[in-house]
């Protein structure tokens, strides 16, 4: 028997009752996949240095609270941040309760990170470039997205968004081997991560659409059959279970108990998030298609108009030149088209279920609720970049290029650090300190809008 490693695949034969040497794969190692490590530690070092050292404004102080008493927060709940903040808190028992909770998003957002870069390192491999080039598009675009305005900024500190955005990342990341790599098995894995996702954030419906859709276009094109689309679905099941959590934990009558669902009348209430219709902004089309093009310009401004400029630049190169035209004959043209479309419908999706219920702070202040659709759109422009650098030419132009792309994060860090760096931002917690220290014992104390319980609750 003969035994044979190496950084390459190798096989070694033993062999059988027949005569024959079944080969036994040994999986491909590369240095190069440490560089994914890189592009998350680089993203956590960032992420360490601006973190917030306490309570935060917005959901935080509630949905703290909440996981440490095992209670209830505002709908539509996220039961699986709760349980995974209240699992953290026990295993990481250092420090105060939200800066523990604020370093959670933090080390979530770093491995959402290494996760991307690896993924756009392989694909870039997969369509032709040589290492050097993938290593230089993997770290390039992947802190593009780590160092942007409000995926940054939520990463310092405690809120469900960055759990939202970690599992989108996931879900585009295994969504993009189905669609490249035609890896139809991992149709089943997107249906999990879709269902832990709706277990998060209501915003996930988006996820569950597109999943809908590809299950169903596969069936049509008979690339999978319908049994096995409808396995896939089942999926969805340990998600959605989390659910559960709700009306259980309610009927305990926890410190924190948003409305009481511990029956199915108040349980169907609190998912549908009926209180939260009455402030609905958008009317009509016409203002739907405002808040579109709104948030459209704005994406310019969270990831570096360099992003987008760039993608456009290359992909009309590309489609107009003669090697660039030569490229889009094969089959990666039409994978990385996909992907672009499945990141731009996700943005519009997450828009449109936004502006089903969202007011107009919703809409056009608190960035949070949109930026799974930057993240979409964010997507989408890193395929078109990653198949035209790597498919199109092996030419120095297209290294240098590679170049520009890496520092595009650099700008993104410089221009967003001082707005993004919350390492000092203590101010809610001494407001409340001080609020609840002038309050004379045996007061009540009434606030106007859930914003101002929260912090207090903490």
């Amino acid at each position: 028997m003969l035994l044979r490693c190496g950084l390459k695949n190798r096989c070694f034969n033993s062999l059988n009752s027949e005569g024959r040497a079944p080969a036994i794969r040994i999986r491909e190692v590369h240095p190069e996949d440490g560089w994914a490590c890189l592009s998350g530690l680089l993203a956590f070092a960032i992420y360490w240095l601006t973190l917030a050292p306490t309570l935060q404004v917005a959901d935080a102080g509630e949905q703290i609270a909440a996981a440490h008493f095992m209670g209830i927060s505002h709908p539509t709940g996220t039961p699986l941040y709760l349980l995974l903040m209240k699992f953290w808190e026990l295993v990481f028992p250092f420090g105060t309760v939200a800066w523990r909770m604020n370093l959670l998003n933090a080390l979530l957002s770093a491995v959402a990170i290494g996760i991307l870069a690896h993924r756009i390192f392989r694909l870039s491999l997969h369509w032709g470039a040589s290492r050097g080039r993938a290593v230089l598009l993997s770290l390039g675009l992947s802190l593009t997205l780590a160092y942007s305005q409000t995926f940054w900024y939520e990463s310092v500190a405690a809120s469900s968004y960055v759990l939202h955005y970690f599992l989108v990342i996931l879900w585009f990341v295994l969504m993009s081997k189905v669609v490249v790599e035609k890896e139809t098995q991992c149709l089943k894995y997107v249906a999990l991560v879709t269902g832990l996702a709706l277990a998060n954030h209501i915003l996930s419906s988006v996820l569950f659409v597109l999943m809908a859709w590809t299950l169903l276009s596969g069936v049509i094109r008979k690339e999978i059959s319908l049994g096995n689309a409808l396995a896939c679905t089942l999926f969805l099941v340990p998600g959605l279970c989390l659910y559960l959590y709700i009306p259980i934990r309610a009927s305990f009558d926890p410190v924190i108990n948003w409305g009481h669902p511990d029956s199915l009348d108040r349980f169907l209430r609190y998912i549908s998030r009926k209180e939260y219709f009455i402030n609905t902004w958008v009317a009509d089309g016409g203002d739907f298609l405002e808040v579109l093009l709104f948030h459209t310009k704005s994406f310019f401004a969270e990831v570096s108009p360099g992003l987008p400029i760039l993608a456009l630049a290359l992909v009309v190169m590309a489609l107009t030149t003669r090697w660039g035209r030569a490229a889009t004959e094969n089959r990666s043209f039409a994978s990385a088209f996909h992907l672009a479309l499945l990141g731009i419908a996700l943005f519009i999706l997450n828009e449109f279920l936004l502006s089903l219920h969202g007011s107009h702070l919703d809409l056009f202040l608190l960035k949070r609720y949109s930026a799974p659709g930057y993240i979409g759109l964010y997507f989408a422009f890193a395929v078109l970049i990653a198949w035209t650098l790597a498919s199109c030419s092996r030419g120095a132009f297209l290294y240098l290029l590679a170049v520009a792309v890496a520092f595009i994060p650099v700008l993104s860090l410089v221009s967003n650090f001082e707005k993004n760096d919350r390492s000092k931002n203590t101010l809610l917690k001494s407001y409340v300190e001080q609020l609840l220290f002038h309050l004379p014992s045996g007061a009540s104390l009434y606030a106007e809008g859930d914003n101002h319980i929260f912090p207090i609750l903490y």
